[in-house]
């Protein structure tokens, strides 16, 4: 769960469909957004992202005792096993909180993409040649203070000769052999750093820290959709939705089905009473509303909070059917539970009100 987009509302979606109309060019050009002219407030300093994968005494140490045993298969597994047991409660996983290699390290603690850093580092500092990896696995969705919260997946390699390839995936999810898998060069995964942190300041409503970070992984990596498309939820934020729509018209440049902006252009259009652009959107995502599992998950999740135990059941059960996921199961158990209980004090009420009657 190492990247993070940000989706300020649910999808609206239909199952209409029709004639593509060409999308309108964006208003804006990504100079202009990223500039900072547009901002409600003084644009703030550049981040300072130095120190990203840098080792501290304590990480060169335990990677010079492991540099002598060569530049080999073995010899990394037997660092990473030494890794692992140097934490003596084992690394956590905590997809909320985004680290530099050496926070990481100290802290024991992260998300995919802190855990990768931490491995890279120490991996380069050892003489191993690591580097990041994006992993297509199915997004899953999680709520964070009413906003849904679309997580992505990095891990990391180490590259020997002969083509053979070592994974270390200290993330937490189900990674599968027939999942896709791409290298990042550091630049990518720099910028997937700075898009978590914009993410994590927007959603806490601190807007200045949110632009910097988000204008930062856009000059490191202009072609990464789903980083426009956070920009572009940036700039809603601001009310100003002449930015945020030529920012999610960048994400679909690059990304043409790239669905948070998808939907968040068919929001924005259909307030501006574009009905046959919002319509046309509505039709592009309907797919993804229906087949993603994580989707209805989340609709579970908020049925289960508002207490409606027979809708919550209704969208898990839609999410089991398209992915079997541990978490899935979990929530279902919980709401089974809660119906049971609904059900005794149902009964009970129901046996009270007979002898209040015969009492009478």
């Amino acid at each position: 769960m190492g990247r993070w987009m940000i989706v300020l509302a649910v999808l609206l979606v239909s199952a209409c469909a029709g004639h593509r109309q060409p999308l309108p060019a964006a208003a804006l050009d990504t100079h202009v957004l990223l500039s900072g002219e547009r901002l409600a407030f003084a644009a703030p300093e550049p981040v300072d992202d130095s120190q990203w994968l840098e080792t501290d005494p304590a990480m060169a140490a335990f990677a010079a005792e492991h540099a002598a045993g060569g530049n080999n298969s073995d010899n990394f597994v037997a660092m990473i096993s030494a890794l692992l047991r140097a934490s003596p409660g084992g690394f956590s996983y905590d997809a909320t909180t985004t680290l530099n290699a050496s926070q990481s390290y100290q802290q024991q603690r992260g998300n995919c993409l802190s855990l990768a850093a931490m491995v890279v580092a120490i991996g380069r500092a050892a003489g191993f040649d690591t580097r990041f990896q994006r992993v297509d696995m199915p997004p899953e969705w999680n709520l964070r203070h009413n906003t849904a919260v679309f997580n992505l997946h990095i891990n990391s390699v180490a590259l020997f000769r002969h083509d053979r390839v070592m994974e270390v995936e200290l993330g937490g999810r189900g990674v599968q052999q027939d999942h896709g898998r791409a290298l990042l060069t550091d630049a990518e995964a720099l910028a997937e750093y700075h898009n978590n942190l914009g993410a994590e300041a927007l959603i806490a409503g601190n807007l200045p820290r949110a632009y910097a970070h988000l204008r930062r992984a856009l000059e490191l990596a202009p072609h990464i959709s789903h980083i426009w498309s956070n920009l572009a939820a940036f700039y809603r934020n601001q009310q100003d939705d002449l930015a945020a729509e030529a920012a999610w018209l960048q994400a679909l440049q690059h990304s043409g089905e790239q669905l948070p902006a998808l939907s968040g252009l068919q929001r924005l259009y259909q307030q501006q009473g574009k009905t046959a652009l919002a319509e046309q959107l509505q039709s592009r995502v309907a797919f993804y509303r229906q087949s993603n599992p994580f989707y209805h998950y989340m609709l579970g999740y908020q049925a289960f909070e508002q207490g409606d135990y027979a809708a919550a059941r209704r969208e898990v059960k839609l999410a089991i059917a398209r992915l079997r996921d541990p978490r899935f199961e979990a929530l279902l158990a919980a709401i089974d539970e809660q119906q049971k209980v609904q059900a005794l004090l149902a009964t009970e009420e129901s046996g009270i009100g007979r002898r209040q009657g015969l009492m009478e």
